[in-house]
Protein backbone atom coordinates (compact mmCIF):
# COMPACT_ATOMS: atom_id res chain seq x y z
CA UNK A 1 0.00 0.00 0.00
CA UNK A 2 2.63 2.41 0.50
CA UNK A 3 4.71 2.34 -2.34
CA UNK A 4 0.73 3.25 -4.13
CA UNK A 5 0.78 6.03 -1.84
CA UNK A 6 3.48 7.81 -2.06
CA UNK A 7 3.11 9.12 -5.51
CA UNK A 8 0.37 10.41 -4.68
CA UNK A 9 1.42 12.08 -1.55
CA UNK A 10 4.12 13.34 -4.08
CA UNK A 11 1.37 14.74 -6.13
CA UNK A 12 -0.84 16.15 -3.31
CA UNK A 13 2.50 17.97 -1.84
CA UNK A 14 3.92 19.43 -5.14
CA UNK A 15 0.12 20.90 -6.01
CA UNK A 16 0.22 22.24 -2.67
CA UNK A 17 3.71 24.01 -2.55
CA UNK A 18 3.08 25.49 -6.05
CA UNK A 19 -0.43 27.06 -5.01
CA UNK A 20 1.23 28.27 -1.98
CA UNK A 21 4.13 29.04 -4.23
CA UNK A 22 1.74 31.64 -6.60
CA UNK A 23 0.21 33.44 -3.15
CA UNK A 24 3.27 33.94 -1.50
CA UNK A 25 5.20 36.19 -5.02
CA UNK A 26 1.29 37.86 -4.81
CA UNK A 27 0.21 36.20 -8.20
CA UNK A 28 -2.98 35.06 -6.16
CA UNK A 29 -5.10 35.18 -2.96
CA UNK A 30 -4.53 32.61 -0.20
CA UNK A 31 -8.19 31.90 -0.97
CA UNK A 32 -7.66 30.79 -4.75
CA UNK A 33 -5.47 27.72 -3.01
CA UNK A 34 -8.33 26.50 -1.27
CA UNK A 35 -10.20 26.75 -4.09
CA UNK A 36 -8.21 24.74 -5.96
CA UNK A 37 -7.40 22.39 -3.95
CA UNK A 38 -11.39 21.71 -3.38
CA UNK A 39 -11.49 21.59 -7.22
CA UNK A 40 -8.93 19.19 -7.61
CA UNK A 41 -10.31 16.91 -5.12
CA UNK A 42 -13.60 17.28 -6.42
CA UNK A 43 -12.14 16.52 -9.89
CA UNK A 44 -10.52 13.48 -8.60
CA UNK A 45 -13.27 11.69 -6.08
CA UNK A 46 -15.94 12.14 -9.52
CA UNK A 47 -12.91 9.73 -11.09
CA UNK A 48 -13.33 6.93 -8.48
CA UNK A 49 -10.01 8.24 -7.17
CA UNK A 50 -10.79 8.25 -3.63
CA UNK A 51 -7.16 9.73 -2.51
CA UNK A 52 -8.87 13.06 -3.87
CA UNK A 53 -10.18 13.58 -0.47
CA UNK A 54 -6.39 14.20 0.79
CA UNK A 55 -6.81 17.17 -1.48
CA UNK A 56 -10.11 18.15 0.42
CA UNK A 57 -8.89 17.75 3.52
CA UNK A 58 -5.72 19.28 2.90
CA UNK A 59 -8.10 22.56 1.87
CA UNK A 60 -9.95 22.73 4.84
CA UNK A 61 -7.24 22.35 7.40
CA UNK A 62 -5.52 25.17 5.72
CA UNK A 63 -8.56 27.25 5.51
CA UNK A 64 -8.84 26.44 9.10
CA UNK A 65 -5.04 27.23 10.00
CA UNK A 66 -5.24 30.73 7.75
CA UNK A 67 -8.10 32.27 7.49
CA UNK A 68 -8.04 35.93 8.19
CA UNK A 69 -9.63 39.38 7.54
CA UNK A 70 -7.69 42.51 6.64
CA UNK A 71 -10.25 45.44 8.10
CA UNK A 72 -11.90 47.76 6.15
CA UNK A 73 -12.86 49.87 8.99
CA UNK A 74 -10.76 51.56 9.76
CA UNK A 75 -9.09 51.24 6.23
CA UNK A 76 -5.82 48.60 6.26
CA UNK A 77 -3.45 47.04 3.73
CA UNK A 78 -1.40 44.17 4.98
CA UNK A 79 2.32 43.74 4.25
CA UNK A 80 3.26 40.06 3.16
CA UNK A 81 5.86 38.33 5.63
CA UNK A 82 7.76 35.18 4.40
CA UNK A 83 9.71 33.31 6.58
CA UNK A 84 9.68 36.07 9.18
CA UNK A 85 10.68 38.50 6.83
CA UNK A 86 8.88 41.66 5.10
CA UNK A 87 8.58 41.57 1.60
CA UNK A 88 6.67 44.16 -0.86
CA UNK A 89 4.26 42.36 -1.58
CA UNK A 90 0.33 44.11 -0.29
CA UNK A 91 -2.67 42.77 0.23
CA UNK A 92 -6.33 44.59 0.05
CA UNK A 93 -8.69 44.25 2.66
CA UNK A 94 -10.93 41.75 2.69
CA UNK A 95 -11.03 37.98 3.72
CA UNK A 96 -8.01 35.99 3.12
CA UNK A 97 -5.72 33.03 3.71
CA UNK A 98 -2.46 32.85 5.23
CA UNK A 99 -0.46 30.13 5.78
CA UNK A 100 1.49 30.93 8.84
CA UNK A 101 2.79 27.59 9.64
CA UNK A 102 6.58 25.26 8.20
CA UNK A 103 7.18 25.02 5.25
CA UNK A 104 5.67 28.85 4.89
CA UNK A 105 5.39 30.78 7.18
CA UNK A 106 3.47 33.11 4.77
CA UNK A 107 2.29 35.57 7.16
CA UNK A 108 0.39 39.37 6.94
CA UNK A 109 1.19 42.46 8.88
CA UNK A 110 -1.87 44.46 9.02
CA UNK A 111 -1.41 48.28 8.56
CA UNK A 112 -4.07 51.10 9.50
CA UNK A 113 -4.01 53.64 6.18
CA UNK A 114 -6.42 55.79 7.89
CA UNK A 115 -5.25 59.97 8.12
CA UNK A 116 -3.09 60.75 11.07
CA UNK A 117 -3.49 64.21 12.10
CA UNK A 118 -1.65 66.05 14.84
CA UNK A 119 -0.61 69.54 15.65
CA UNK A 120 2.70 70.32 17.32
CA UNK A 121 4.44 73.51 19.30
CA UNK A 122 7.79 73.88 19.28
CA UNK A 123 9.04 76.30 21.73
CA UNK A 124 12.39 77.99 22.28
CA UNK A 125 13.35 78.54 18.79
CA UNK A 126 15.95 80.56 19.35
CA UNK A 127 16.22 83.60 17.08
CA UNK A 128 18.32 86.66 16.18
CA UNK A 129 17.89 89.58 19.22
CA UNK A 130 19.54 91.84 17.30
CA UNK A 131 21.79 92.59 20.89
CA UNK A 132 18.86 94.11 22.42
CA UNK A 133 19.18 91.19 25.19
CA UNK A 134 22.09 89.50 24.56
CA UNK A 135 20.92 86.47 21.91
CA UNK A 136 18.39 85.41 24.48
CA UNK A 137 15.49 85.80 22.19
CA UNK A 138 13.01 83.18 21.51
CA UNK A 139 9.89 82.16 19.27
CA UNK A 140 7.38 79.24 19.73
CA UNK A 141 5.80 77.91 16.47
CA UNK A 142 2.63 75.86 16.23
CA UNK A 143 2.42 73.27 13.08
CA UNK A 144 -0.35 71.15 12.43
CA UNK A 145 0.58 68.09 9.66
CA UNK A 146 -1.78 65.49 8.58
CA UNK A 147 -0.83 62.69 6.25
CA UNK A 148 -1.10 59.22 5.26
CA UNK A 149 0.70 55.92 4.73
CA UNK A 150 1.28 55.56 1.17
CA UNK A 151 -0.21 52.09 0.17
CA UNK A 152 2.12 51.10 -2.97
CA UNK A 153 4.38 47.89 -1.79
CA UNK A 154 7.64 50.20 -1.49
CA UNK A 155 6.39 52.82 0.43
CA UNK A 156 4.23 50.29 2.68
CA UNK A 157 7.40 48.31 3.21
CA UNK A 158 9.49 51.37 4.55
CA UNK A 159 6.44 52.84 6.77
CA UNK A 160 6.56 49.18 8.97
CA UNK A 161 10.15 49.40 8.65
CA UNK A 162 9.88 52.81 11.00
CA UNK A 163 8.04 51.69 13.37
CA UNK A 164 4.41 52.30 11.66
CA UNK A 165 2.45 55.55 13.04
CA UNK A 166 4.30 56.30 16.44
CA UNK A 167 8.01 55.71 14.69
CA UNK A 168 6.64 58.55 11.94
CA UNK A 169 4.81 61.07 14.52
CA UNK A 170 8.42 60.82 16.44
CA UNK A 171 10.95 61.32 13.21
CA UNK A 172 8.67 63.88 11.92
CA UNK A 173 8.85 66.10 14.87
CA UNK A 174 12.65 65.86 14.77
CA UNK A 175 12.92 66.83 11.21
CA UNK A 176 10.56 69.95 11.95
CA UNK A 177 12.40 71.06 14.93
CA UNK A 178 15.13 70.96 13.19
CA UNK A 179 14.24 72.54 9.86
CA UNK A 180 12.68 75.32 12.08
CA UNK A 181 15.64 76.05 14.34
CA UNK A 182 18.08 76.60 11.08
CA UNK A 183 15.37 78.72 9.49
CA UNK A 184 14.58 81.25 12.60
CA UNK A 185 17.81 81.20 13.65
CA UNK A 186 18.82 84.27 11.51
CA UNK A 187 15.58 86.13 12.21
CA UNK A 188 14.11 88.75 14.25
CA UNK A 189 10.88 87.72 15.78
CA UNK A 190 9.43 90.83 14.05
CA UNK A 191 10.69 89.02 10.58
CA UNK A 192 8.81 85.92 12.28
CA UNK A 193 5.90 87.45 13.22
CA UNK A 194 4.19 86.79 9.44
CA UNK A 195 6.13 84.19 8.40
CA UNK A 196 3.99 81.32 8.51
CA UNK A 197 3.69 80.76 4.41
CA UNK A 198 7.48 81.21 4.36
CA UNK A 199 8.38 78.78 7.20
CA UNK A 200 5.17 76.25 5.75
CA UNK A 201 7.37 75.70 2.10
CA UNK A 202 10.35 75.48 4.12
CA UNK A 203 8.97 72.74 5.98
CA UNK A 204 7.16 71.26 2.54
CA UNK A 205 10.77 70.97 0.88
CA UNK A 206 12.49 69.48 3.75
CA UNK A 207 9.99 66.97 4.10
CA UNK A 208 8.81 66.67 0.32
CA UNK A 209 10.99 68.47 -1.56
CA UNK A 210 8.54 70.54 -2.86
CA UNK A 211 9.20 74.28 -3.37
CA UNK A 212 5.31 76.00 -2.86
CA UNK A 213 3.41 76.22 -0.03
CA UNK A 214 0.34 74.54 -0.93
CA UNK A 215 -0.58 70.89 -0.95
CA UNK A 216 -2.37 69.57 -4.60
CA UNK A 217 -4.88 67.17 -3.52
CA UNK A 218 -3.38 63.69 -3.08
CA UNK A 219 -0.99 64.76 -0.83
CA UNK A 220 3.14 64.68 -1.34
CA UNK A 221 5.19 61.77 -1.03
CA UNK A 222 8.02 62.29 1.79
CA UNK A 223 11.61 61.61 0.91
CA UNK A 224 12.48 60.63 4.06
CA UNK A 225 11.80 57.39 3.60
CA UNK A 226 9.07 57.22 5.85
CA UNK A 227 6.46 55.99 3.30
CA UNK A 228 3.73 58.55 3.99
CA UNK A 229 1.77 61.09 1.72
CA UNK A 230 1.60 64.50 3.16
CA UNK A 231 -2.09 65.87 2.59
CA UNK A 232 -1.98 69.08 4.85
CA UNK A 233 1.38 71.56 6.60
CA UNK A 234 0.16 74.69 8.23
CA UNK A 235 2.01 77.04 9.98
CA UNK A 236 -0.17 78.24 13.04
CA UNK A 237 0.91 81.42 15.83
CA UNK A 238 4.37 82.73 15.86
CA UNK A 239 4.56 83.64 19.72
CA UNK A 240 7.62 85.78 21.26
CA UNK A 241 8.98 83.57 24.38
CA UNK A 242 10.14 84.86 28.13
CA UNK A 243 12.64 87.83 27.60
CA UNK A 244 11.30 88.59 23.66
CA UNK A 245 7.81 89.17 25.61
CA UNK A 246 9.55 91.22 28.19
CA UNK A 247 11.92 93.00 25.77
CA UNK A 248 8.26 93.69 23.09
CA UNK A 249 6.74 95.09 26.41
CA UNK A 250 9.19 97.33 27.47
CA UNK A 251 9.76 98.88 23.96
CA UNK A 252 6.57 99.65 23.29
CA UNK A 253 6.10 101.41 27.16
CA UNK A 254 9.38 103.36 26.47
CA UNK A 255 7.96 104.71 22.70
CA UNK A 256 4.70 105.38 24.59
CA UNK A 257 6.62 107.62 27.64
CA UNK A 258 8.28 109.08 24.87
CA UNK A 259 5.55 110.09 22.75
CA UNK A 260 3.74 111.42 26.10
CA UNK A 261 6.92 113.35 27.24
CA UNK A 262 7.03 115.21 23.83
CA UNK A 263 3.20 115.86 23.90
CA UNK A 264 3.88 117.10 26.91
CA UNK A 265 6.82 119.45 26.37
CA UNK A 266 4.63 121.09 23.58
CA UNK A 267 1.85 121.74 25.49
CA UNK A 268 3.85 124.06 27.88
CA UNK A 269 5.38 125.94 25.28
CA UNK A 270 2.57 126.64 23.81
CA UNK A 271 1.14 128.07 27.26
CA UNK A 272 4.84 130.11 27.29
CA UNK A 273 6.66 127.82 29.36
CA UNK A 274 9.69 126.07 28.97
CA UNK A 275 10.40 122.44 30.18
CA UNK A 276 13.05 120.61 28.94
CA UNK A 277 12.58 116.71 27.36
CA UNK A 278 14.38 115.32 30.18
CA UNK A 279 11.59 117.08 33.04
CA UNK A 280 8.98 116.65 30.69
CA UNK A 281 9.74 112.72 30.51
CA UNK A 282 9.58 112.54 34.90
CA UNK A 283 6.55 114.29 34.35
CA UNK A 284 5.55 111.88 31.92
CA UNK A 285 6.05 108.88 34.06
CA UNK A 286 4.54 109.84 36.93
CA UNK A 287 0.82 111.31 34.75
CA UNK A 288 0.95 107.53 33.43
CA UNK A 289 1.53 106.19 36.67
CA UNK A 290 -1.11 107.76 37.91
CA UNK A 291 -3.45 107.38 35.63
CA UNK A 292 -2.72 103.18 35.30
CA UNK A 293 -2.48 103.17 39.03
CA UNK A 294 1.31 102.06 39.15
CA UNK A 295 4.09 101.85 36.50
CA UNK A 296 2.72 100.00 33.43
CA UNK A 297 2.43 102.43 30.74
CA UNK A 298 0.08 102.13 28.57
CA UNK A 299 -1.23 104.42 25.04
CA UNK A 300 -3.62 107.03 25.75
CA UNK A 301 -4.55 109.08 22.65
CA UNK A 302 -4.68 112.45 23.36
CA UNK A 303 -3.51 112.16 26.76
CA UNK A 304 -6.56 113.46 28.62
CA UNK A 305 -6.67 116.40 26.46
CA UNK A 306 -3.16 117.10 27.20
CA UNK A 307 -4.25 116.28 31.19
CA UNK A 308 -6.53 118.92 30.77
CA UNK A 309 -4.77 121.91 29.98
CA UNK A 310 -1.80 120.93 31.92
CA UNK A 311 -4.24 121.48 35.38
CA UNK A 312 -2.48 118.58 36.84
CA UNK A 313 0.07 121.06 37.59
Amino acid sequence: MLPTLLPKLGILAATWLTLWGGAIVGIWNGLVVVAALVVIGAVLLAQGMMWGGMFIGLAFLSFGLGFRNVPSNPPHKALVTFWGTRRKTVLGEGYTVIAPYFPFFYDIIPVNIEQKNQDFKFDELRCNAQGQFQGSASVSVKVGITWQPDERGEYLYNYVGVGKENGTWSILRDMMAEALRQYVAPKTWQELAHAGPEITQTLLQKLTNHTGSTIAPGGLPDILGLGIVITRLNVGEIIPEGRTVEATEQASSTEILLQTAVMLKKAYEQAGETRTLDECIVEARRVLATQTGGGNFVDVPGLGSIIQGLGHR
